[in-house]
């Protein structure tokens, strides 16, 4: 195992435990903030396509971003785990979800959209810095998706101001994200 991974999963292990540690009352209140900064951008609210995730464990409480993002007349997408791929999929308050492997919901219905037709991502993670780098969960599943976008996609990393780091390791195939968004600030970075 090379520095560079040993480093990262030293780092995933202390982010999540960081991130575990803000009580659930704080989390609401700053996934509320979070979500609050967010829809202030004006790249998201000028966009037709927004992939979110369903939120799970300590995350930033997504069902707000996404209930939100319905009700501004969105086409929402989330992702769905297909074997060593990701596909963004339809999702609406209404679908049937069920767990995966990895122990994220997702729409059992697996209606997907091309990737060229999203405007926007939100792209979880356990920590982001200042460059837009981000330490994903180890199974490069959003690295490889976030490879087949367009340029005119925007990718915006959401997150708690604890997950946010001055510099974070990088490996050639990490994808960087354009923005991070957490309770407190949007940092723009550049990819």
């Amino acid at each position: 195992m090379n520095s560079i991974v040993a480093a990262k999963a030293l780092l995933r292990k202390q982010l999540r435990q960081e991130r575990d540690l803000i009580p659930f009352a704080v989390r609401q209140s700053k996934s509320v903030s979070v979500a609050r900064r967010l829809f202030d951008l004006p790249v998201l609210m000028g966009a037709k396509t927004v992939m979110g995730f369903i939120s799970f464990a300590s995350e930033v409480d997504t069902s707000l971003i996404l209930e939100r993002l319905l009700s501004h007349g969105k086409l929402v997408l989330v992702p769905r785990i297909d074997g060593a791929r990701l596909y963004p999929v339809i999702y609406d308050a209404s679908l049937e979800l069920e767990r995966s492997e990895y122990g994220t919901m997702e729409p059992v219905e697996k209606r997907t959209v091309p990737a060229e037709l999203i405007d926007v991502v939100l792209v979880p993670g356990l920590g982001f810095d200042r460059r837009g780098a981000r330490i994903g969960y180890g199974k490069g599943f959003y690295d490889k998706f976030l490879q087949t976008l367009p340029a005119s996609t925007v990718t915006i990393g959401i997150g708690f101001d604890e997950q946010i780091k001055d510099s974070l390791p990088e490996e050639d195939h990490d994808q960087r994200v354009e923005v991070v968004v957490s309770d407190s600030e949007a940092i723009f970075t550049k990819r």
